[in-house]
């Protein structure tokens, strides 16, 4: 019986694509350890890889189908394509962790470089107050400050500043030598009189953040302070509707209005400077030395070991952002110029001290009207 032309071509077809397959595959396999040895993997490299696999895996598969008897083949080549599978996943999987370690370190190195700036922006008052927390926190040896009241941000941000106040106070039982300068009293309430400005009382945030600071540190009923706000309250309300409604201000009679807020001012003003005597008394039993001067302070300054520091320039003209602040790390001009100037101003300074005020212990930093005090046994 004759053979067809078909079935004498067929085994020499099957073995072409046998053979062909196996060698394709081969040679994906061999680029692939080509690439490994090398650590490289580039993507012209890996798409020829790719195409060399495809097409080695179809002539394989073609050629399989022709077999009579595939089986054993076909498990040779299943095996041979999960080795493959197996290596090239094993390989992805320390790539993708090698990658993994090199983002996070260079996530690392750009938050140092970062945090390594010599000086940056720190914020306006209040918001400095975080960046000051920050430089606090880091002294192991001293902190000196210099600012105008002990009670720095005590009113804009309570939250922050019991946070700053807190750790002052816990710096000496860390033995951490704290040293502070501020205005003495008269230079102090002539601050006061110049950023607290009553007119700006009739401003609804101003308004809604005084009686929020009274509602939490006084006592809301028996308190003429919080009295006087009850009883100004309608008319605040009013003057605030009118503005927002767009009436001309010209057009009324505020007269009442800021007799009332000036008479809050000056209680206000009260409770303000009885809490920077406490602040101040309290900073003094713990032993932290506190000094005053009549000089006007060329600058603000928070500063950790003489290191890094915290420095604040004040722009009464303005009248929002009243204080800009920078953070520094550089260490000539934390040491030539804010500390050099902190020194001199500390040592021209009257130191204060807690003295006997009608059989109580009190700061000696006290208004001009008060009685001479005999300073504490």
């Amino acid at each position: 019986m004759a053979h067809s032309p078909v079935g004498v071509l067929m085994p020499d077809k099957q073995m072409l694509l046998l053979w062909l397959g196996s060698g394709l595959l081969a040679l994906a396999v061999l680029c692939l350890l080509i690439c490994w040895l090398r650590h490289s993997w580039p993507k012209r490299g890996q798409f020829v890889i790719w195409v060399l696999a495809a097409l080695g895996a179809v002539a394989l598969g073609w050629g399989i189908t022709l077999s009579a008897d595939t089986r054993p083949i076909l498990d040779r080549v299943t095996l041979l394509l999960a080795c493959v599978a197996i290596l090239f996943a094993g390989r992805q999987f320390i790539d993708s962790g090698r990658q993994e370690k090199r983002m996070v370190g260079l996530a690392d190195k750009t938050r140092n470089v970062a945090d390594q700036m010599a000086t940056r922006f720190a914020g306006f008052f209040p918001d400095n107050l975080r960046e000051i927390n920050e430089v606090v926190n880091k002294a192991h040896k001293s902190v000196d400050v210099m600012c105008d009241y002990v009670g720095y941000g005590h009113y804009s941000a309570p939250r922050q500043f019991d946070l700053y106040f807190r750790k002052l106070v816990d710096m000496r039982g860390r033995g951490v030598q704290v040293r502070m300068l501020v205005y003495e009293r008269q230079m102090a309430e002539n601050m006061y009189a110049n950023q607290f400005i009553t007119s700006r009382l009739k401003e609804e945030d101003q308004w809604e953040r005084l009686k929020a600071f009274c509602k939490e540190n006084e006592n809301k009923f028996y308190d003429p302070l919080w009295q006087k706000i009850n009883e100004c309250e309608p008319q605040v309300k009013e003057w605030i509707a009118q503005t927002q409604a767009g009436i001309h201000l010209a057009g009324r009679n505020s007269a009442d209005l800021d007799k009332a807020l000036d008479s809050i001012k000056k209680d206000f003003a009260r409770v303000m400077f009885d809490r920077q005597a406490a602040f101040m008394k309290e900073l003094l039993q713990r032993g932290i030395e506190i000094r005053q001067t009549k000089e006007k302070l060329p600058f603000f300054m928070w500063c950790e070991d003489g290191r890094e520091a915290v420095f604040a320039f004040l722009h009464e003209a303005a009248r929002g952002e009243r204080e800009v602040s920078f953070r520094t790390r550089d260490s000539r001009l934390v040491a030539d110029s804010f500390e050099r100037k902190f020194e001199f101003l500390f040592d021209e300074a009257d130191q204060i001290r807690l003295v006997n005020v009608a059989g109580h212990l009190e700061p000696d930093w006290l208004p001009a009207t008060a009685a001479t005090a005999a300073p504490a046994a």
